[in-house]
């Protein structure tokens, strides 16, 4: 049940009153006749997303420091839309090498406020409606896992860790691009 344009038009005016009573503005209201129409009409269609909207990511190699050890290493989805590339989806293996390392997305990573913060390598773009198949991809490459750094110093082959992981998983998504034909 809808408010009559003259008891809408009275609400208003009364809330257009001020504490000591006095208008806050001039009492002039045009005659209804001149009020636009209500009546709606359809929104001119566009092909492009609406502001604000992702569409495009640009796809970072991160570095984040972790004490004496070597760089910690991730992949961050960031849509490419925002001002401020210092946030994204994260993706990453945790965990030690000679136990085993587990795969992990992190949707909403602050990854460029931390101060652990080291560098960001844009290494190409992708759309996002390739998202599901960076995240199948990302999934699908094996976390490092190797016993051998437990007890030796510098195995040979070196054991993967999380860089390999990253450039293996930076890899099959380039792959997938070239193989769509889209330039990186």
């Amino acid at each position: 049940m809808g408010i009559s344009p003259s008891k809408c038009l009275a609400i208003v005016k009364n809330l257009m009153l001020s504490l000591d009573g006095t208008r806050t503005i001039p009492n002039t209201t045009p005659p209804l006749s001149a009020m636009p129409s209500t009546a709606t009409s359809q929104a001119p269609t566009s092909s492009a997303p609406p502001p604000g909207q992702t569409v495009l990511y640009n796809v970072y190699h991160i570095c984040i420091t972790q004490g004496t050890s070597p760089f910690h290493q991730g992949i961050a989805l960031v849509p490419a839309q925002l001002h401020s590339q210092t946030a994204g989806r994260f993706y990453h293996v945790t965990g030690t090498i000679g136990l085993g390392m587990d795969y992990q997305c992190r949707p909403a990573e602050k990854f460029g406020l931390n101060p652990a913060f080291k560098s960001a390598v844009l290494m190409f773009h992708m759309p996002k409606s390739l998202l599901a198949e960076f995240e199948a991809i990302a999934s699908s490459v094996p976390p490092p896992h190797d016993p051998r750094v437990l007890t030796e110093r510098n195995p040979e082959p070196p054991a993967r860790d999380c860089g390999t992981w990253v450039m293996e998983v930076l890899g099959g998504m380039k792959t997938l691009l070239a193989d769509k034909g889209m330039d990186l």
